[in-house]
């Protein structure tokens, strides 16, 4: 796993409300469904070019991305919180030394579109007075993504609660690395043990969710299932009223 440490400048921007789990593509959500309808609505002009309908169907199969890897975090949330519902409680009611609540965005990504050779990443982003504001984790879009995810939430959950003393130890073990692969896992890196025992109590928490008789969604089949119902047909993205359409000019 990767772990990086964000400086964010405006604490004024964290929320008061309770701390919880969220999707870190909900942010974006709002904008991406008006920009997707108003490609749409151009799409239906008669007198369109092939030229200028290509564009449109390259931006809409983006959109289409965008909301398939929006659903499949929101399954993987909710089937996380099924298999195992103590850990999510935990990283739901996150709260630093000080006991300040703590966000923790989730988004999946596509494994083949990454930056990182890991295929879980947790990042802190912190306030100017160095105390956390919110956590984002990734996860590729794979199979055992639930597992990545333990993994990532053992990070999390250690470094918010044992922050003024594990950002120091990052600087000074990870700062200078050229690379990626072990930062997080350094022999005396508390965060990484943390990140094993959280990972560890998932697998057994998912051995009783399986001998219960649960079965967990396929995430790899979910995700494609959703960007192939989006991308073959856009009448299925999500859709605003037409009067809440932004003019979106596309060259020929």
């Amino acid at each position: 796993m990767r772990i990086t440490l964000l400086t964010f400048l405006f604490a004024l921007l964290t929320s008061n409300a309770a701390a919880r789990i969220r999707n870190g593509y909900e942010a974006e959500l709002a904008n991406a469904r008006i920009s997707a309808n108003a490609l749409r609505v151009l799409l239906q002009e008669p007198s369109i070019s092939a030229r200028k309908q290509k564009a449109l169907h390259h931006y809409l199969n983006q959109y289409a991305r965008f909301f398939a890897a929006f659903e499949a975090t929101e399954k993987v949330i909710a089937e996380f919180k099924r298999i195992s519902p103590d850990i999510y409680a935990q990283a739901d009611t996150l709260q630093d030394e000080s006991g300040r609540e703590v966000d923790v965005f989730i988004q999946c990504i596509r494994s083949y579109t990454k930056r990182s050779h890991c295929p879980g990443t947790t990042s802190i982003r912190y306030s100017n007075s160095d105390w956390p504001i919110s956590v984002t984790i990734k996860v590729w879009i794979l199979n055992d993504v639930f597992t990545i995810l333990a993994h990532e939430l053992g990070h999390a959950i250690y470094q918010v609660q044992n922050f003024s003393s594990y950002r120091p130890f990052y600087m000074d073990k990870y700062r200078s690395l050229d690379t990626e692969t072990h930062v997080g896992h350094h022999p005396r890196d508390l965060s990484g043990k943390a990140s094993y025992a959280i990972e560890d109590r998932f697998l057994k928490d998912y051995l009783r969710f399986k001998w219960a008789g649960g079965k967990r969604e396929n995430i790899v089949g979910y995700y494609y299932r959703m960007y192939k119902g989006f991308r073959n047909d856009y009448d299925t993205l999500p859709l605003l009223p037409v009067n809440e359409n932004p003019v979106i000019m596309v060259d020929e």
